[in-house]
């Protein structure tokens, strides 16, 4: 899956392989929030400080594992 966010958290671009795990097509997924997508709770508890490290110059490196619509639980 690759998708590609803004610094207001806002998609951009999104493959097909995200979208099908999402079940849903790009145009509902452009223009929309990772926490309109993962979850406000998933969001603040989990991506929002690598995304503001990665934001602020740093390098990140991490693990996690979310549930998707499309494939159930997958490793990012």
């Amino acid at each position: 899956m690759i998708s590609i966010i803004n610094r207001n958290y806002v998609y951009e671009k999104v493959n097909l392989a995200f979208c099908n795990a999402h079940k849903t097509d790009v145009n509902k997924i452009f223009g929309k929030s990772l926490s309109d997508i993962w979850g406000e709770q998933t969001f603040c508890d989990f991506i929002k400080n690598n995304i503001d490290l990665c934001f602020s110059g740093e390098t990140v490196k991490n693990e996690a594992s979310f549930e998707t619509p499309g494939h159930g639980r997958r490793y990012f």
